[in-house]
């Protein structure tokens, strides 16, 4: 692991601590747990239909599951599921993908 790296990695839990938020998470055929995770809004994600897409960057380590397509996350009050999941190497986290269920 690079200096770089490290650094980074070292600096991850501050980071979550600060500007990370508590969201209740269920895995396919799991029970709901609550996970800490950076919520990320904008047009990146949604440019049709504001709120209905959102990104959750989630340290993968603090995880005792693995994230999979169609887990469901509690946002606002409102469920979302897991549509994509985007590892990113350097940090270790993952950019979770989640859209709004309709009903």
């Amino acid at each position: 692991m690079s200096i770089f790296e490290s650094a980074i990695n070292a600096a991850l839990p501050a980071l979550l601590a600060i500007t990370g938020k508590s969201f209740s998470y269920t895995p396919s055929g799991g029970a709901s747990t609550t996970i800490t995770a950076i919520l990320e809004e904008g047009d990146d994600f949604e440019t049709e239909n504001p709120g209905s897409k959102f990104g959750l960057s989630v340290k993968l380590a603090d995880l005792s599951f693995s994230p999979t397509d169609g887990d469901l996350v509690v946002i606002n009050g409102d469920d979302y599921r897991v549509i994509e999941i985007v590892p990113a190497d350097v940090t270790g986290l993952a950019l979770l993908l989640v859209q709004l269920l309709r009903s």
